[in-house]
Formats: C-alpha cells, structure tokens, sequence
C-alpha cells in the first residue's frame, strides 16, 4: 500500500513539475507545500528536475 501511495504523489508532483515548466516555487505553491518541502520529497522519490 506504501508503495502505491509513493508512486501517486510522485506522478502528481512529476506532472506539477511539467505544468509550472519545473520551475520550483511555483511548483511547491501549486502541491500547497513549501520549496525545501518540494525538494525534500523530490530526493526521497528520486525526482530530477
């Protein structure tokens, strides 16, 4: 189940990247979460910008 949970908020972060064209603060306002919040669950799933 943790598994299936990481991997839809890593798509919805991915696709919310895509929409703000990666650009982070933007990002990080639209998932309702701070920058150093973003980047934090950006290094745990293994996400690049």
């Amino acid at each position: 189940m943790e598994h299936r949970m990481e991997q839809a908020e890593r798509r919805k972060i991915i696709a919310t990247l895509a929409q703000h064209n990666h650009r982070i603060q933007q990002t990080a306002d639209a998932l309702g979460i701070s920058r150093k919040g973003l980047w934090q669950k950006m290094k745990r799933l293994n996400i690049r910008c």
